[in-house]
């Protein structure tokens, strides 16, 4: 009987789907089960696929036609939920990989906790996996502290008791549904068990969601942070809503650049676009009180002009305290400037 379901969804990376099966047929807890679900992928991932289930009684292969990634998690889900006797459930991204002993750690951090769900760090940065300490520190956190460490949104450096999903789903049809989704399933829990230690390797295919060319559905990622803040209102801390405020200031820079830098949209496109989403930054700039010295590039996003001007001016001010007679004459005799 599997102790946990590994689900991963399977969408045009058969480039990289044998190195994440492989990642995960490798783990050290071996009492697991994996749900691979070809969401109608049109190069050869489902013959990859079948040929692991071939060799591997543990995998089971599911195929169906494209409903994208938050269709592909929720038909694992109801797999397992209905054809499984597993206890909790994991997902990986079919062009991604998980550390040897990312199963076994999370189920550790979990029942050490008495928690529901945990969660490690994402590595982007291709740390070896003996790097990662034998024992790394694991801790209990309330949702509002998971929620504020890096990653915390994301649906993929988790493991989940299955019962989190009894009545959530991922939102079909929509784009980084994780920041619609995970914050749901954290703050019905009262404590998140935490693994200090990178379990977890992110290494997206050029072919990935958040490298293609921007469109109008990235939109549902400023959505989903307006969402959190409008909920955690009158409910959240004060350093809880901060919290969601400057992800939601640095969704909105974030798609600023993806606008600045398409060449899909037509110029009338392009400017409406940014009118609005520049009209919204200023607004949470100015809300929220968010410094210039840390936020620079964001105020240069919200006001180009206004920056261009200050810049400017900032210059000539520069030139005129560089030839300010007092200076001059500390310059022509050697001396130390005031």
């Amino acid at each position: 009987m599997p102790v946990i379901s590994v689900i991963v969804p399977v969408y045009g990376v058969e480039a990289y789907l044998s190195r994440c099966i492989d990642s995960i047929l490798a783990q050290s807890l071996r009492d697991f089960e994996l749900i691979l679900v070809d969401d109608g992928s049109p190069d050869r991932c489902g013959e990859i696929c079948e040929a692991y289930a071939r060799r591997d009684s543990r995998i089971h292969v599911l195929h169906q036609e494209n409903r994208g990634l938050s269709g592909a998690r929720n038909a694992g889900v109801d797999w397992a939920i209905a054809q499984s006797s597993s206890q909790w459930l994991s997902f990986v991204d079919g062009d991604d990989r998980i550390h040897p002993r990312f199963l076994e750690l999370l189920l550790a951090a979990a029942n050490e906790c008495r928690a529901d769900i945990s969660q490690c760090e994402i590595d982007r940065a291709g740390t070896p996996p003996e790097a990662v300490p034998a024992v790394p520190d694991m801790a209990a956190l309330s949702p509002e502290e998971a929620y504020r460490k890096p990653f915390a949104v994301s649906a993929v450096n988790k493991l989940y008791r299955k019962t989190c999903f009894a009545a959530i789903r991922y939102p079909v049809g929509r784009i980084y549904e994780d920041v619609w989704t995970t914050y749901r399933l954290l703050f019905a829990r009262q404590r998140i068990a935490y693994v200090d230690a990178p379990l977890y390797i992110y290494s997206p295919s050029p072919e990935s969601i958040t490298r293609r060319s921007w469109t109008p559905a990235r939109l549902s990622q400023v959505e989903a942070w307006e969402e959190q803040l409008s909920i955690f209102e009158n409910a959240g801390s004060p350093a809880l809503l901060r919290h969601i405020a400057m992800e939601t200031i640095t969704a909105l820079g974030t798609q600023v650049d993806g606008i600045t830098e398409s060449d899909a949209l037509t110029e009338a496109q392009r400017t409406a676009c940014l009118r609005m989403l520049r009209k919204k930054l200023r607004r949470y700039l100015r809300r929220w009180h968010v410094p210039f010295r840390d936020y620079r590039w964001l105020y240069e996003k919200a006001y180009p002009r206004a920056m261009w001007c200050y810049w400017t001016w900032k210059g000539i001010c520069g030139r005129l305290w560089r030839f300010r007679p007092g200076r001059m004459e500390c310059v022509e005799k050697g001396e130390k400037k005031p």
